[in-house]
């Protein structure tokens, strides 16, 4: 009996292994087909919409077939109707159709060798594919070299470590591209945590939340590094961002997410988390905020319910 439970597992195994081998196999073909498909996809000229009919007799013209490029650089353009075809023959969203067409030119065109360890079932296609979406930063020869040098070390790494094994490598090809994708996402990151700390309009009793500009405090320099972080950046409107911008009002952030603001005429606000209130005035000097005011009242009223009982 354990025998014949050991032979019907290994005869499953058998099967599992060619069922992943026919599934490469077919991924491969419809990587081949979309790209073979894409080169030779055009609507014929004869089915275009023709401006100059019963219908459109003011226009003398047939609407034009566009070409468009999915892919990265060294892709060639497609057909602007392409996306339809695939998207119906694959049954999924244009959105899809175009991702998908993408993908293929980029492997074909921008990785040879990495395409063609697809074709030959050496290379899952989607980790194919997610290797060449990393490299997407790169020009055409920078990612052919990058994933020729990748596609032997990959082999005995799971996934994981092979795509950190690629990220190294893309990093290598092009340093000062790796910093500069660096700073951008660490200012996404300071973006997300200053839309976190405050989600409205940095500016006095404004709630705006909507079609806000990240602005640097002090004035952006090109060049010069540590501008973009979080206690130097406030949400503005396009109006409030002139105003300080043209040194009509002066922004000063104390902290994260506390900003004080200098009128034109002398008044000083403070904004934070819990509100604003105006902080000083020309004539009349520092004020109190309303927690402050409510804080000192409360104080003055204990003080003098204590001389009222010293009195009696």
């Amino acid at each position: 009996m354990e025998t014949r439970r050991r032979d019907d597992s290994r005869e499953a195994t058998i099967r599992l292994r060619a069922g992943v081998t026919l599934r490469r196999r077919g991924e491969a073909e419809e990587l081949e087909v979309i790209c073979d498909l894409a080169v030779a996809y055009r609507v014929d000229e004869a089915d275009l919409l023709d401006y100059g009919t019963e219908i459109y007799r003011d226009r003398d013209t047939r609407l034009p077939e566009k070409l468009i490029r999915p892919g990265g650089e060294g892709t060639p353009s497609v057909s602007e109707f392409l996306a339809m075809e695939v998207a119906s023959l694959l049954r999924c969203s244009q959105t899809s159709a175009i991702e998908t067409i993408a993908s293929a030119l980029n492997l074909k065109y921008r990785h040879p060798m990495l395409f063609e360890a697809v074709i030959n079932g050496e290379v899952e296609r989607w980790l194919a594919a997610k290797a060449a979406w990393l490299c997407r930063e790169l020009d055409p020869m920078q990612a052919e070299t990058v994933t020729a040098h990748w596609l032997p070390r990959q082999y005995g790494l799971v996934p994981s470590a092979a795509l950190g094994e690629l990220k190294k490598l893309i990093i290598r090809a092009d340093a000062a591209a790796a910093r500069e994708r660096e700073a951008e996402a660490r200012a996404r990151r300071g973006v997300w945590l200053l839309r976190l700390l405050r989600p409205t309009e940095a500016f006095p009793f404004s709630t705006r939340t909507r079609r806000l500009d990240v602005d640097h405090n002090t004035t952006y320099q090109p060049g010069r590094l540590g501008q973009t972080r979080l206690d130097n950046l406030a949400q503005l409107c396009r109006r409030i961002h002139r105003g300080k911008t043209k040194g009509a009002w002066v922004l000063n952030q104390i902290t994260p997410g506390h900003f004080r603001w200098t009128s034109p005429l002398g008044y000083v606000y403070e904004v934070t988390s819990d509100g604003a209130w105006l902080e000083c005035t020309p004539d009349l000097g520092p004020q109190l905020s309303t927690v402050d005011k409510s804080i000192q009242d409360w104080c003055d009223t204990i003080a003098d319910a204590a001389t009222l009982a010293r009195c009696s």
